[in-house]
């Protein structure tokens, strides 16, 4: 037992120092502002031009620019393959103007039950033998929200990979597939660890499939 302990304390300080390290070394790059909840967001470029550059590709950008508004709203289901709001509809449309169609995409992307539309643009190639999201995919274009959602959480992280998953088949190939209940609450609280690292050191993430539950590996390259 106190093994155990010692792991999880261990655990839980490598993710603060990360989260210590990647505020101090990104201020040229990371942006704040201030969202609708006076919490903040972090950035890595205008909030115009996140949705700007999702739009290009057919991908609802308001929509997912609304989602990092409210990622302080979402938590994991206690079964962890599936996200909840504290939010009511009511708030979504007067706080936050969610359209009600957004108000339904947002219910679908907690459920994981959403259908993104098809990229009306390719957006990258697959890349040899290994997928991979690079440093520039994390901080520029239409993935950089990947980036700034695992600032937010990895609650908000699961919730813009399932908004953006059919941009992500590019270079994710047949990751972007999986259904975000087969990956998890363990996956994304690892993803946003290894994302955040990556953005420290100036990297990228490699994405390896393995046999296992998840059956994905993350490692920073």
């Amino acid at each position: 037992m106190i093994k155990k302990n010692r792991i999880r304390k261990t655990s839980v300080s490598i993710i603060l120092a990360l989260t210590m390290v990647f505020m101090i070394a990104q201020p040229a790059l990371a942006k704040e502002v201030k969202n609708n909840s006076n919490e903040n967001t972090t950035l890595f470029m205008p909030a115009e031009t996140y949705s700007k550059d999702l739009s290009e590709y057919g991908i609802d950008g308001d929509l997912m620019m609304k989602v990092l508004e409210v990622s302080d709203h979402i938590y994991f289901n206690e079964d962890g393959t599936t996200l909840k709001t504290d939010l009511s509809d009511t708030e979504l449309h007067e706080q936050y103007e969610f359209t009600s169609k957004q108000v339904t995409d947002f219910h679908a992307i907690l459920d994981g039950t959403y259908q993104p539309p098809t990229p009306t643009a390719p957006l990258f190639l697959s890349r040899a033998t290994r997928f991979y999201l690079s440093n520039a995919d994390l901080t520029g274009g239409a993935l950089a929200i990947l980036g700034t959602a695992a600032t937010a959480g990895p609650a908000a992280l699961m919730a813009a990979w399932t908004g953006v998953s059919s941009a992500l088949a590019g270079p994710l190939g047949t990751v972007a597939g999986l259904a975000t209940a087969a990956l998890g609450a363990s996956f994304f609280a690892d993803l946003a660890v290894k994302i955040m690292g990556a953005l420290v050191q100036g990297k990228g993430v490699a994405f390896y499939l393995v046999w296992g539950i998840p059956p994905v590996k993350t490692v920073i390259e």
